[in-house]
């Protein structure tokens, strides 16, 4: 696969997380893919997934005590590095290998922030309600 279809997979896969009613500003984004350079192409997809992910997880407003999202945190951890492992396995030798396990590293690094903050701040109540 070209850089230009990798950043289009991911485009697509970013377009997928984002939350409904935000159709519109999925297609502004998508459409600016087209104006960047293949160089460059596959970096901002990911950037692209990574705020589509982000709003995800805003619009989920998750509870959970910071014992549960450092559990979940480690579970996580463990499932993507199993998938590293894997894919750099049935990869051996593509020279796509490293452009996937950094977009899987990317992808991990949404949900390992979010918990993080969870658990530092101790779950107590959800995001935006009154103390």
């Amino acid at each position: 696969m070209s850089r230009r279809e990798w950043a289009l997979a991911i485009a697509r896969v970013a377009r997928w997380l984002l939350p409904r009613g935000r159709g519109e500003w999925a297609e502004a984004m998508e459409a600016e893919l087209y104006y960047v350079d293949d160089e460059e192409a596959v970096r901002w997809a990911l950037g692209y997934l990574v705020a589509n992910s982000r709003e995800r997880i805003r619009a989920m407003k998750i509870e959970m005590t910071a014992r549960q999202a450092r559990r979940l945190n480690l579970a996580l951890a463990l499932v993507f590095a199993g998938l590293m492992l894997v894919v750099s396995y049935a990869m051996k030798g593509s020279p796509e290998v490293w452009t996937v396990i950094g977009l899987l590293t990317a992808v991990w690094m949404v949900p390992f922030g979010y918990l993080s903050q969870r658990e530092a701040s101790g779950c107590g109540r959800a995001r935006g309600s009154a103390a």
